[in-house]
């Protein structure tokens, strides 16, 4: 090989690997903005608490009441929010949603959820930007919240 071949070959590598350190950074910085950009939404959405019913301790106590129903998930609620969204009472809750994975295991995400009777299902399921069933039950259904459209038609 000639000496102008192996130079143009490390230049090759040394390229390919700037560009993997760049595809790096670019995906930690988009990572950690994701999550900071969340985690402002999530305070966002805590200080709009407008009523007190439910209580933490009735929220908990459906959340648990769900997960006995369920034999696949499993749920747990840590916060809870009473908001106001177009116009409609929405229970949600910050805490823990798991279900079994195929390969036996179990996959837990902690994030924002709402927790509704089956009347509040109803219009819940037509504001698919905010709400994404994930569990319906007898007397609860609980959905996953994108908190960022959700923000959006919160009443204030």
């Amino acid at each position: 090989m000639t000496e102008t071949a192996a130079w143009g070959k490390a230049a090759i590598h040394i390229a390919f690997d700037a560009v993997w350190a760049a595809m790096i950074c670019c995906g930690l910085a988009y990572a950690y903005n994701t999550r900071a950009r969340d985690k402002r939404n999530l305070q966002r959405i805590l200080g709009a608490n407008r009523f007190e019913e439910p209580s933490l301790p009735d929220v908990q106590g459906w959340v648990s009441q769900a997960a006995k129903e369920s034999h696949r998930y499993t749920f747990s609620a840590s916060q809870r929010i009473n908001v106001v969204f177009k116009g409609n009472r929405v229970t949600l809750f910050y805490g823990e949603f798991g279900f079994h994975a195929q390969n036996g295991g179990w996959v837990v995400r902690v994030a924002l959820f709402a927790l509704a009777t089956p009347d509040q299902s109803h219009w819940m399921r037509q504001n698919k930007k905010a709400f994404a069933l994930d569990y319906a039950g007898e007397k609860h259904c609980i959905y996953a919240v994108n908190m960022a459209n959700l923000i959006e038609d919160l009443d204030r």
